[in-house]
Parts: structure tokens; sequence; C-alpha cells
């Protein structure tokens, strides 16, 4: 073995690490394509440097969009590490999480859910079944269950991750509020409103004795509690609720963060469900102005803020009003 090859890999190699932390995927597709070549020279094609050239290629192929060409990297990767070391070593469960979470971000849902069950159950064996890591793969496929609406399932989950982590962490901890408040959610989505109300009740009091008045999951509850309102016509409950998420929101992470503009999209929401147009439509504009300004003009939630604010004009009989900002948009 070439102690100049080897020199040389570990040069490419903290290049194409540097690379990927600034999103510079281009640039690193070049020297990690020159690494994998000379790592299979070296080492063969089952080598666990050569598995980890083949997942960053992966990792860069992901980066640049290029989804196809990025699983079989991925796969493969997996497969050496799996015959390597065995499924229930660490870097395996953590390869087998990684390649979930690729196909849960381009929609293979069957196939994640595959590889998460299968972490789940290899986390419970070399973790333990109240661990850490065994909670986290219970929200991880709770969250996927969610994604594709699979809502009962979802709860289930995360009643189990929740039990958990009452038992490692303690009933007052953070995490038990964010359970609660994803619960809560759940049921909103179930339309099982009596759950929902009980549980974002719950949320929204433990987050309010946890964390005190002003806390960024005090916001997530008040904006789940303030959902299940608007959504059984209890408007003049949901409002208050909406109102002081967004003060919370606006004073912790300020005019521009994502969460200010979702609660202002919820506000306007509400108002236009109470027929309170002008208020609606003025905060529409802001959710318009501050999602453009994060995302671009041509970004889906964009588009979808832009159909909500027509709608609201053709709503209070202001058709050229609708027509006109659709078509300013377009241009």
């Amino acid at each position: 073995m070439s102690e100049k090859n080897l020199s040389d890999m570990s040069d490419m190699k903290e290049q194409v690490v540097a690379l990927c932390k600034k999103h510079q995927f281009a640039q690193a597709l070049g020297v990690a394509t020159e690494w994998y070549h000379l790592a299979v020279k070296e080492f063969g094609q089952e080598h666990l440097e050569t598995a980890l050239m083949l997942r960053y290629l992966g990792v860069i192929y992901q980066g640049l969009g290029r989804h196809l060409e990025a699983e079989p990297f991925l796969r493969k990767s997996l497969g050496i590490k799996n015959k390597l070391l065995g499924e229930n070593h660490p870097d395996v469960i953590e390869s087998v999480d990684y390649l979930a979470a690729f196909y849960q971000t381009i929609g293979k849902f069957k196939e994640a859910e595959g590889l998460m069950k299968k972490s789940l159950e290899l986390n419970s064996k070399t973790a333990g079944e109240a661990s850490p890591e065994v909670s986290l793969h219970l929200h991880n496929l709770s969250k996927l269950y969610n994604q594709v609406g699979k809502y009962k399932q979802a709860i289930e989950l995360i009643k189990q991750a929740a039990a958990i982590d009452v038992k490692i962490l303690g009933e007052n901890h953070p995490n038990i509020v964010i359970s609660l408040s994803n619960i809560a959610a759940l049921y909103v989505a179930m339309k099982d409103y009596k759950n929902a109300e009980e549980y974002a009740k719950k949320g929204l009091d433990r987050a309010m004795e946890v964390l005190g008045d002003e806390h960024v999951h005090v916001a997530i509850s008040l904006n789940t509690l303030a959902i299940l309102y608007r959504n059984t016509n209890r408007f003049t409950e949901a409002e208050p609720l909406y109102k002081r998420a967004l003060e919370i929101n606006i004073k912790l992470l300020g005019d521009e963060h994502p969460n200010v503009s979702t609660t202002l999209n919820n506000l306007a929401t509400l108002y236009g469900n109470m027929k309170k147009y002008d208020q609606a439509i003025a905060l529409m504009k802001r959710v318009l102005i501050l999602d453009t300004k994060q995302y671009g003009r041509s970004h889906p939630t964009v588009k979808l803020n832009l159909s909500s604010l027509a709608a609201l004009y053709q709503a209070m009989g202001k058709h050229d009003e609708a027509e006109r900002v659709l078509q300013d948009f377009s241009n």
C-alpha cells in the first residue's frame, strides 16, 4: 500500500468533508470521485474506507438533487458496513437511519417505513426497549406515519415514546411538552376534537409550568389549541391564543422567522373565517412578503399563500383585485 496514496486519500477526505459542510457539492463531487477510485484501488470494493466514500458520494448527489444517483451509493455503503461490522454495530444502525431519512425525503415512504422499523428493532436489542435511542426512533416513525396520514399509528408511537421519556427524563422535561402538543395536533388531524382539546390543554399547561410564559414551545402549544378552536368554530377563543403565540414568536425569534409567518397565516385564516376580511388581507400580505423573502416567488408555499389572498378578495366581492394579485405574481 502506497504511503503517498494514503496521504492523498486523507487530503481528499478533508476536502470533501469541508466542501460538504459548505454545501459546495458540485466541487465536492470531483474530489470524492477521485477519492473513491483510489480507495477501491488500495482497499478493494468491500472495505470500510470504500463504504465511507460511497456514503459521501450518496450525500453529494443528494445535495445536488440527483436522488436517483444518490440511492445506489447509500445502499451499497450500508451493505458493505453490514457485511463487515454486523447489523448491530452503531455505524450500521446509523446508516440504516440515514437511508430511511433519505427515502422519507424523496417520498419513498414504504422503503422508509421498513428501514425505520428495522432500526427500531436493532436499537431495542442494543440499547434496551426503554432507552433514549428507542424513544427517538419511535418519534421518527411517528412523524413518518403522520406524513402519510396514518394518524392512529402515529399517536400510539408518540405515547410509547412519551412513556419512555417520562421514565428517563421525568414528567417536567420539555420533550414531554412537545409530545403532548404533537399528540393534540394528530387528534386535530383525525378530527377527534375531544381528545385533541384534552392533550392541547395539557400541553399548554405543562409548557407554561415547565418553560415559563414566554418560550417557543409555549407558542407552539398556543397555536395547536388555537387551531383546534378554529376548526370547531370557536373563533373568539382562538383569536387571543394566536395573538399571544405571535407576540412570543416575534419577541424570541424576530419579525422574519418562519414561525412568525406561520402564526400570521393562521391568524389571517381565522379572520377570514370570521369574515374580518380587511384584517385577514393585511396579515396575508405580511405573510407573502415574509415567505417570498424566505423562499422566493416560485416556491409552492408562496403560491399557496397567494391563492389564499386572492380568495379573500373574492370573498369580499373584489374580483378585479383578486385577479390583479394573481397576475402580478405570475409576471
